[in-house]
């Protein structure tokens, strides 16, 4: 079973329009509402491809209980406190011009100690049960810093591998942890390390984690692990949306991981997941099959050098 923290669980509202302009109003052509959040994103994705998955979260008011009642029609079990504020919306501007995937992100529901309390006791009751854990997306107000680098000592001791994927402070804490591994987008893995180099950045991330998952959009995915660097990428006709995909992403990898995948078929799961979702309208879901129509089209190269 993958075991997925997801702190700050949002409605994922796409909105397309036609014109966009500052200071006026703008009235879209059509709306939809999926369920979203990094880590919501990552327990649909496994879940589609047959995985067992426990999505643990904080679910407040009438937003969050139709995200949980949307992942529970996927098979997800949703567990974790329930708050009386609710849930963020997260909103995506789809057009052709400028503005399209802009995104504005809503900040969740401010926790309580006795929110967090739940939340911990919750998470080590389903730890004996876990394959991985996966601790992924922002954290809502009032929510300590190191509360990823909090569960991941508590998955430590239950001897669970942790895969990580954050942001800012809250990720700096989780490293202090040594999870076995991390997910970083092109620009993030830069701001953490200070270089654009993928081996230099692989090299100051591995001080801290066994396993580096670097994505760099078009360019596609570095893993790096015990020295070395696998490239994979695969080629897309047509892309509808990229919202998501990263999450979709480490889906795949933590699914690999939890069969016993070696680092090929770890490269090459990783990258049919995160591709599978930029071939479906829906914000941060996807199609199993796509996934095993994309599989056999990916590239990989070793050493990561020749990734050109």
């Amino acid at each position: 079973m993958i075991l997925v923290i997801c702190p700050n669980p949002s409605v994922d509202t796409l909105m397309e329009v036609g014109k966009f302009a500052p200071a006026t109003g703008n009235r879209a052509h059509s709306e939809e509402h999926y369920p979203g959040g990094k880590g919501v994103h990552v327990a649909l994705a496994a879940a589609e491809y047959g995985e067992k998955v426990c999505l643990l979260g904080f679910w407040g008011g009438p937003t969050g209980t139709w995200i949980k009642q949307q992942c529970t029609l996927q098979g997800i079990e949703c567990i974790g406190p329930f708050l009386e504020q609710w849930n963020r919306f997260c909103i995506t501007i789809s057009q052709d011009g400028p503005f399209n995937e802009t995104e504005l992100l809503g900040t969740g529901p401010a926790l309580e100690q006795g929110h967090l309390n739940e939340c911990y006791a919750t998470f080590e009751s389903k730890l004996e049960e876990a394959s991985i854990v996966v601790l992924s997306g922002s954290l809502p107000p009032k929510c300590p810093v190191d509360f990823y680098k909090n569960l991941i000592h508590r998955a430590h001791a239950y001897d669970k591998k942790c895969l990580i994927d954050t942001t800012g402070e809250a990720l700096k804490q989780a490293l202090e942890a040594k999870p076995m591994g991390i997910h970083l987008n092109e620009h993030e893995s830069q701001q953490v390390t200070g270089t654009s180099d993928i081996g230099q950045i692989m090299e100051r991330l591995s001080e801290h984690t066994n396993l580096q998952i670097i994505t760099q959009g078009a360019k596609g995915l570095f893993l790096g692990t015990s020295g070395d660097i696998f490239h994979a990428k695969v080629k897309l006709n047509q892309v509808l949306t990229t919202v998501g995909s990263g999450d979709c992403l480490v889906a795949g990898i933590a699914l690999a991981i939890c069969k016993g995948y070696d680092n090929l078929d770890k490269v090459k799961l990783g990258v049919a997941f995160g591709a599978a979702n930029c071939l479906r309208k829906e914000l941060g879901m996807l199609y199993k099959k796509d996934i095993d129509f994309l599989l056999p089209q990916i590239r990989v190269n070793k050493p990561a050098a020749n990734y050109d």
